[in-house]
């Protein structure tokens, strides 16, 4: 979208013109379910031949907080930012809801837990530095003033459902929100369709992003497939195949310009007929650009599999009147990533990376007009 004189993007300007930043606030340790271990990170046992320390005295230093039940075998490693989840005997862990594999890392020893001697450096990066928590950076939007921001499905349309009950209209609500809060703390307006667990049609979704004078339209849902397998991210823009010479005519009759009333009223119905097709086929690039930017961020800070920039002919997204993108945020019909999109921490990474997405966005955007 072009800018105003003052840096602002601006529908208005158009036609006249025809990190990973991690962090964490550290606190004291605690450890629940097992005996006190005291602290030192000298072996403590050796298994297998394999030399093991206790779990509290590498945590503790570090400033992360342990949990252990006896009971499941499984301990909880976790701060501010971040949760670890072992499980003795296990070949594989749970960072931050991601599946990943490690090589039988947590045993029992006298009914406390250990862990391997040669993992204890390589699990403590994954939280950070220990010592004073370091402030994060909050993102800059150049050039965003107005954002809307679609939760998709709710109220008695749940969306798709994943095996094991979780809604597509809970998760969109909550990463909504999560995204919704970040560009509000970096200064950027927002628009919710919805802010509640309520049905609004899609064509009341359009009406809400056209009559906002927002500078982006983002869409947020998750996927669903028969095949159970299928799973990752994609984000969509509108498709090619839609008719913006129709597109242009309709907004040329009910849509204002948003220019100065006195400069408005004296332009033929023609011609904003041909600065509105003008319009949709910039807006088109510029979807097609954000859409990118964020699906870089998912795969370089989430390591998600990338379907795509796509396009389609969603209503949402042929009927809105500024750059649109409908973000599919991974599939809920796969059990993997369902476990995920249950975890308060993955929700609040997906939104981070969406709102790193934007500013990559923004950047680029006020670099080309430099």
């Amino acid at each position: 979208m072009p800018l105003d004189k003052t840096g602002n993007y601006s529908s208005a300007r158009f036609f006249q013109a025809v990190f990973c930043a991690v962090c964490s606030v550290l606190s004291a340790a605690a450890i629940y379910g097992c005996a006190t271990v005291s602290p030192g990170s000298k072996p403590v046992c050796r298994i297998s031949g394999i030399d093991y320390v206790s779990l509290v005295s590498v945590c503790a230093p570090a400033g992360v907080k342990t949990e252990y039940d006896a009971f499941s075998g499984k301990a909880r490693l976790f701060n501010n930012r971040h949760e670890i989840v072992l499980r003795t005997g296990d070949d594989a862990m749970l960072y931050d809801g991601e599946l990943r594999h490690l090589s039988r890392v947590l045993q029992v020893h006298r009914g406390s837990p250990v862990i391997a001697s040669s993992c204890v450096e390589q699990l403590m990066l994954l939280f950070g530095p220990s010592g004073p928590a370091i402030t994060e950076k909050k993102p800059v939007f150049h050039g965003i003033k107005k954002v809307v921001i679609d939760p998709g499905h709710g109220g008695y349309d749940p969306g798709a459902i994943g095996r094991n009950g979780l809604k597509e209209k809970t998760v969109t609500l909550d990463v909504a929100k999560r995204l919704t809060s970040i560009l509000r703390g970096s200064g950027v307006d927002v628009v919710m369709t919805r802010s509640t667990d309520v049905f609004i049609p899609l064509e009341r979704r359009v009406e809400i992003a056209n009559a906002s004078g927002a500078d982006l339209f983002i869409s947020i849902h998750i996927n669903a497939s028969r095949q159970r397998s299928l799973n990752g991210f994609e984000v969509y823009y509108v498709s090619p195949q839609v008719n913006d010479y129709k597109r242009a005519r309709e907004a040329a009759g009910e849509y204002s310009l948003r220019l100065p009333e006195e400069e408005e009223k004296d332009i033929p119905y023609e011609a904003k007929r041909i600065l509105w097709d003008m319009f949709y086929s910039y807006s088109r690039a510029e979807s097609s650009a954000l859409a990118g930017h964020i699906c870089d961020k998912i795969a370089c800070e989430m390591k998600m599999k990338i379907l795509g920039v796509k396009n389609a002919r969603f209503h949402v997204l042929r009927g809105a009147n500024m750059p649109a993108v409908l973000i599919e945020a991974g599939f809920v019909s796969n059990p993997s990533e369902e476990a995920q999109l249950r975890n308060s921490r993955y929700r609040q990474r997906l939104a981070d990376c969406i709102a790193r997405g934007l500013e990559s966005y923004t950047v680029e955007t006020m670099a080309c007009l430099e």
